[in-house]
């Protein structure tokens, strides 16, 4: 029977190269099928060659085992001019399993590419040709490129679209396909086995093989074609022993007859030399295609090698720049402690040294460490020495404001006592002057003056008024600014002087210890003088 042949090819089917998932899907299972989104009807019942076709779909979609609408459906969720709308996986069965076997076999993958990826999978199961090797048993296994639900189709499935991952996951599903075909030979009793590798990668010295599916269908049609160029002969000779046969017509009419059978068959078989022919062009370009994709995907295993590489000389780096941040992070801490101990040894020489000193000596030492108050400290700080002119600069004005608007008040006081006196004359021809003054009839002078300079002196009043409010405002600001910068400022200051603040309460401490126990000896030496007078 020969060896085992392996063989599995992942190929998209694309608008842009005229394709559509309706007739790929009609094509491989020999179904006729209706693409709803140009209206073409695609009937291929009389192929031969398919035995056998099914439909995996994942949990819930059931609706996809329609395959008219699965396939519709996917059609209809694409858009775009070039968009992928199938994809199609071609697998080598061995011709050593038998029929369940190899129907079993092809399920596995399919089962396992719907879980892998959540598509649905539309398998056609293929004999070999006639005429061709017969060995050649192989399978179509075509799928969304979309993963589907119980609604519909979803996202895009979009790992084999990107060459960064690709190359890498169509080498993991060969690896599982090859594993798949060995457990159907083990279970058949079969000792030959596959190996997904190409011969380079195993160090076999041998020349690869050709998968024979497509070269045998090919080598059918070419003897297709040479069967056409000479029908007609072939026809003629047929149609003319047949037509002296046949009893009853005119060798004319027979002729006739025979000469329209031999035309339709002669055109059904340039139809399927032309589709031979178009197999044979693609199978002739499929080395080069082959052999690009072989080197993509080299370069695309070697950038990933690279970018391997590369991550684990960063992950170097990190670890490495990490050890010396610590080890410096660690010199710190050793010299951090060591000044510590440092300066605690000598506070507690300090302290030492002061429970020994005199104690006049140690009382004018606590005198001379005390700090000066924070406040005082702050108060001579430049910040506060400019805060406090501007508080005296603003307090001016506020007293100058101030004395602005009492003589303002007292200007218009006075103005209107004057302009009160007028009114208040009670002889005859002052009243009536009066009268014809405010009927407008005749202004008086003085009185017209004298209200004039009470309009200006109120205005100048109301004017004076806001313009202390704003002076006093401005003082309040200052002030409150002052009282701001002052507590940061003794804030800063008493945080400045915190260890020589704890320095001298140590020192007052001490010394009042020192005290106590000196006045204890004190009282001590004057009770033993006291017994002894006492004696």
């Amino acid at each position: 029977m020969g060896p085992v042949v392996f063989h599995l090819s992942v190929k998209n089917v694309s608008r842009s190269t005229g394709r559509s998932a309706v007739a790929a899907a009609a094509y491989r299972t020999g179904a006729r099928l209706t693409n709803e989104r140009d209206g073409l009807t695609h009937d291929y019942t009389r192929r031969a060659g398919v035995v056998g076709s099914f439909i995996v779909a994942p949990p819930g979609a059931e609706w996809a085992h329609d395959r008219a609408e699965l396939w519709n459906r996917a059609e209809a969720a694409e858009n775009r001019k070039n968009s992928v709308v199938a994809r199609e996986y071609e697998l080598a069965l061995p011709a050593q399993l038998d029929a369940a076997g190899r129907e079993q076999l092809a399920r596995g993958f399919a089962e396992r590419v719907v879980q892998r990826f959540g598509v649905v999978a539309d398998v056609a199961l293929h004999a070999p040709g006639r005429e061709g090797d017969q060995r050649n048993w192989h399978a179509h296994i075509l799928t969304t490129t979309r993963a589907a639900n119980e609604n519909g189709l979803g996202d895009k499935t979009r790992e084999l679209d990107v060459k960064q991952t690709s190359a890498v996951l169509v080498e993991e599903l060969r690896a599982e396909w090859a594993g798949q075909v060995n457990q159907a030979l083990e279970r058949a009793r079969v000792a030959e086995r596959v190996d997904h590798r190409s011969h380079t990668r195993q160090g076999v010295d041998k020349a690869p093989g050709v998968h024979l599916g497509p070269a045998a269908t090919a080598i059918e049609r070419r003897a297709i074609r040479e069967r056409v160029r000479s029908l007609p002969d072939n026809a003629t000779v047929m149609a003319r022993h047949r037509a002296g046969r046949m009893q009853g017509d005119s060798s004319r009419g027979a002729y006739a007859l025979e000469r329209r059978a031999s035309h339709l068959e002669a055109a059904t078989a340039r139809r399927e030399a032309h589709m031979a022919e178009a197999e044979v062009r693609d199978l002739e370009a499929a080395p080069a295609r082959q052999a690009k994709a072989e080197a993509e995907r080299a370069a695309q295993i070697k950038a990933l090698a690279d970018a391997a590489t590369a991550r684990a000389q960063e992950a170097a780096d990190r670890e490495r720049r990490a050890n010396e941040a610590r080890a410096a992070q660690e010199a710190r801490e050793r010299a951090r402690l060591a000044e510590v101990a440092e300066r605690e040894r000598r506070a507690q020489a300090e302290r030492d040294s002061w429970r020994t000193m005199p104690l006049d000596q140690l009382t004018k030492e606590v005198r001379r460490v005390d700090p000066p108050e924070a406040a005082w400290l702050a108060e001579k700080r430049p910040e506060i020495v400019a805060l406090r002119d501007t508080q005296a600069r603003a307090e001016a004005q506020a007293k100058a404001a101030a004395d602005a608007l009492w003589s303002a008040k007292a200007k218009l006081s006075s103005l209107e006592i004057e302009h009160q006196h007028i009114r208040q004359d009670r002889r005859f021809g002052a009243q009536l002057s009066i009268w014809l003054h405010d009927k407008g009839i005749y202004k008086q002078p003085v009185l017209k003056e004298l209200e004039r300079d009470i309009k200006a002196a109120q205005k100048h009043l109301d004017e004076t008024k806001k313009a202390e409010v704003g002076v006093k405002e401005r003082f309040s600001a200052v002030n409150a600014e002052i009282e701001k910068a002052k507590g940061r400022a003794m804030a800063e200051i008493k945080e400045q002087q915190r260890p020589e603040r704890e320095r001298h309460r140590e020192m007052a401490k001490i010394l009042t210890e020192r005290r106590a126990e000196q006045q204890e000896r004190e009282r001590s030496s004057e009770l033993g003088k006291g017994h002894g007078r006492g004696r």
